[in-house]
């Protein structure tokens, strides 16, 4: 249960009420929306192969430009690489389904440069069918085309940027709360640590650890929900799980977690306020933690 007598409350209730009240609305900072860093390595990487598409954009003839592609292709097998770009996918292999004549056919398409010379039949074939070729009717300028597509694939990147834009929200707090508290047994933390370090057999890692003389002591997870999870009593209580296991070992745990997405999660809300010890908001993250830490660290 939380312990919200330690945290300044009189009642569940009143914490509960509070935690809602004081939810982010939103975690969604400037970065959030394009990692525009990666938009640019992604895309200057090739840069040497998408100008040599360019020269596609001179041909106006439609079958003249097919030849010049095959062309370009076997001069410089590199260039095969920027194929998937240009259709906005990752992966460097298709099977594509094909109908000719009533009968269907899976084709296999691999853009391996080291498979270009045996496979360039059927990348002629694919970049015609798809549209590839008859883009550059169009598209004069691939390099400012395929930062377009690159911040149209980042935005599928936006749900893990989400949680580290969190992480890190949280991280200012410890990184300015720890060094004030007095006094303290030299009290630091890292990010990032592996649960197998704590005798639990779970790959995966904890948000930030908290040391005291160098031994680690309290454990904290974040995470953020602007819309609600597809399976929130499973998340919570894979978290209660974690501190139960935690809690045999000697460790205490925290959980900080905010987002408007609570308000529609109430059931899960109240599961986690029965039976965890610290479940914190940012809000409550940032006027609680040191007390917590004198309390859990100094104090013992």
């Amino acid at each position: 249960m939380v312990r919200y007598d330690v945290l300044g409350f009189n009642s569940l209730e009143e914490f509960k009420e509070y935690f809602l009240r004081t939810l982010l609305p939103t975690n969604k900072t400037f970065e959030y929306f394009v990692d525009w860093n990666k938009v640019r390595e992604n895309v200057e990487r090739f840069k040497f192969e998408i100008h040599l598409f360019d020269s596609l954009a001179r041909e106006a003839n439609y079958e003249k430009r097919c030849n010049l592609f095959r062309e370009l292709l076997l001069k410089y097998p590199s260039a095969v690489k920027v194929i998937p770009m240009i259709i906005a996918i990752r992966e460097r292999s298709l099977e594509v389904l094909d109908l000719v004549d009533g009968a269907l056919k899976i084709l296999q398409i691999s853009f391996s440069v080291s498979k270009v010379q045996e496979n360039i039949d059927q990348i002629v074939y694919f970049a015609d069918k798809s549209g590839i070729i008859k883009l550059f009717d169009d598209v004069k300028n691939l390099y400012d085309y395929l930062i377009g597509v690159e911040v149209g694939l980042d935005t599928n990147a936006r749900k893990n940027r989400s949680g580290d834009i969190f992480e890190k929200l949280v991280d200012s707090i410890l990184a300015s709360k720890i060094p004030t508290i007095t006094p303290k047994p030299n009290i630091t933390y890292k990010r990032q640590i592996p649960l197998s370090s704590f005798g639990l057999n779970i790959p995966k890692k904890v948000d930030f650890v908290i040391y005291a003389n160098d031994v680690p002591r309290v454990i904290i997870e974040t995470n953020f929900y602007n819309i609600t999870g597809s399976k929130p009593e499973e998340i919570v209580k894979s978290y209660i799980h974690l501190q139960n296991e935690l809690r045999r070992r000697g460790y205490n745990f925290i959980w900080v977690t905010d987002g408007p997405a609570w308000r529609k999660m109430r059931r899960s809300l109240d599961y986690a306020i029965r039976n965890i010890d610290f479940l914190l908001n940012f809000r409550l993250l940032k006027e609680k933690i040191d007390k917590i830490i004198k309390i859990l660290l100094v104090a013992n």
